[in-house]
């Protein structure tokens, strides 16, 4: 179950085939603000930029995108993504399309692309985990940072994104780099 999110809720389902690839797209929207139908349409340019930064081909035979929208705060007032090896799980505040198809846009990119890191390239630590007794990797510049560059990179390469709020943003966590975290 570690490697395999479920969720539960009323059905709204879509699946879209990207070159190789046979995604499912799940969303719950309390309010039925957010459909399975927009998120399969954002996805599928999103993967399509991604199968083309991947030479032509996505690095798995199936995959799912699991969205849980909410019209409340969370618990710790916080939103995310969690990716598995054939799945992601997002938790996103419910708002309407317009303002969150860019945020869809950025953390799924990024979520899909970790099955390049860690979940292929990865360090010894990561590869044989132990939740017993873990070690971690040293690496983290190279899950997350790569794995973030790629996720923008692809989509200013296929013109999802224009090359200034490429820059833009890759500015903005530079800076954020500098202020907000302890090296």
């Amino acid at each position: 179950l570690v490697d395999s999110p479920i969720m539960y809720c009323q059905p709204d389902t879509n699946t879209i085939m990207v070159a190789n690839t046979k995604v499912l797209v799940a969303v719950y929207s309390p309010n039925g603000v957010i459909t399975s139908k927009f998120a399969a349409g954002k996805l599928r340019r999103l993967l399509d930029a991604q199968r083309d930064y991947l030479n032509g081909n996505l690095p798995v035979d199936k995959y799912a995108f699991l969205f849980y929208f909410t019209d409340k705060p969370t618990l710790s007032n916080a939103s995310g993504a969690l990716e598995h090896s054939y799945a992601s799980m997002y938790v996103l505040p419910e708002m309407d399309t317009a303002s969150i198809a860019q945020t869809i846009d950025d953390v799924c990119a990024h979520e899909f692309f970790h099955i390049v890191t860690p979940l292929n390239i990865h360090a010894e630590e990561i590869g044989s985990f132990n939740c017993n007794e873990p070690k971690m990797s040293e690496h983290l510049w190279l899950y997350e940072g790569l794995t973030e560059y790629a996720a923008h990179h692809a989509q200013v390469k296929s013109g999802i994104i224009g090359y200034d709020m490429f820059f833009q943003t890759m500015m903005d966590k530079y800076n954020n780099s500098l202020t907000e975290f302890n090296d």
